[in-house]
């Protein structure tokens, strides 16, 4: 099972969501960011990141048994596309400025046009309690069900920036952090069932 957390725009938060996700999920954790934060993470922690060398690579990891969780680089590289078409589920994390909308719209584009039979949850990640932030979110969630899924929100605190630079999931930050971050951890598994070591038939 490939669990790929992928956007089209950059900040939105994928690396901090991408490993707390696969050290919660007991999941291997697989950085193709070329920038390769997750990996440094999981050293922090005492884990190990698989990293592709390569496309062909990736896609003979991405085919194998295993559970994966995969944290993505921005936009649509080669890499990125193949880890969203061979997604058993796909999390796209969104913030709520303008430019994060578009985005948001392209990467939704981008995922019904290479996998149209996948899942897909939506995250609203480092959200900020505006007039316009809660706007958009009760949008987002009156819209999931015809083309995503809705995760949860995960608002911008000093708690996750700090367990993240320390090797810690969202879950270990406690507080707020782990209560927003244990909703969406929950969504997710309840969407991967029992069905971790095994693909996901999707309808």
């Amino acid at each position: 099972m490939n669990i790929t957390v992928w956007a089209d725009k950059g900040g939105v938060g994928k690396t901090t969501l991408a490993t707390s996700l696969a050290a919660e999920l007991g999941a291997t954790l697989v950085d193709i960011d070329p920038q390769g934060d997750a990996a440094r993470w999981a050293t922090l922690r005492g884990m190990t990141a698989e990293i592709p060398g390569d496309r062909k690579s990736l896609k003979a990891l991405l085919a194998s048994p295993g559970f994966r969780v995969v944290d993505c680089p921005p936009g649509q590289s080669s890499e990125a596309i193949t880890t969203v078409e061979m997604a058993d589920l796909l999390i796209i994390p969104t913030r709520t400025g303008e430019a994060d909308m578009v985005a948001l719209g392209r990467s939704l584009k981008v995922a019904r046009r290479v996998h149209p039979e996948g899942k897909v949850g939506l995250v609203l990640n480092l959200a900020r309690d505006t007039g316009r932030a809660k706007g958009i979110e009760a949008a987002l969630r009156a819209q999931a069900g015809a083309h995503y899924l809705w995760l949860g929100r995960l608002c911008a605190r000093v708690g996750a920036e700090e367990a993240y630079a320390s090797g810690k999931t969202l879950l270990q930050a406690g507080g707020a952090v782990a209560y927003e971050f244990r909703q969406v951890l929950e969504a997710t598994r309840a969407l991967i069932g029992d069905q971790a070591a095994q693909p996901i038939s999707v309808n």
